[in-house]
C-alpha cells in the first residue's frame, strides 16, 4: 500500500513539474507561487518515505533542472526588460550631447513625458 502511495505522489509530483514548466514557457510568472508550495508539500511528503522508486526520482530531479534554468532565463529577460526601460526613461529625463573632443554633456529634458506620439 505504501508503493502505492509512493507512486501516487511522484505521478502528482511529476504533473506539478509539467505545470510549473508551461507556467514559465508561456510567462505566467504569477501562477509559480501556488505550484512551488504544492511542489514542496509533495517533495516533503515524499522524503519522508523509504519506498522512493530511484530512477522516477532521479527523472524528476532532471525536470528541476530543467525548470530551474527555464526560470533563470525567463528571469534574465526580465532583468533585461528592466533595465531597457530604466535606460529609456533616463534617456527621457536627460539629453546627452558630445563636443569635440569626446566629452560629454547633459541637459535635463524637464518632464516627463505623459505621452509618446510616433510616426
Amino acid at each position: 500500500m505504501a508503493q502505492i502511495d509512493t507512486t501516487l505522489l511522484l505521478e502528482r509530483l511529476t504533473e506539478v513539474v509539467a505545470q510549473e514548466r508551461r507556467a514559465i514557457l508561456a510567462g505566467q510568472l504569477q501562477d509559480m507561487e501556488d505550484l512551488v508550495e504544492r511542489k514542496s508539500d509533495l517533495v516533503a511528503r515524499i522524503a519522508d518515505r523509504n519506498d522512493v522508486d530511484r530512477d522516477a526520482f532521479e527523472i524528476l530531479h532532471a525536470q528541476f533542472s530543467r525548470n530551474q534554468q527555464l526560470l533563470e532565463s525567463a528571469m534574465s529577460g526580465v532583468r533585461g526588460v528592466a533595465d531597457r526601460m530604466k535606460a529609456l526613461r533616463s534617456a527621457q529625463e536627460t539629453l546627452t550631447v558630445y563636443d569635440g573632443k569626446g566629452r560629454a554633456q547633459r541637459f535635463p529634458t524637464g518632464e516627463t513625458p505623459k505621452l509618446m506620439r510616433r510616426a
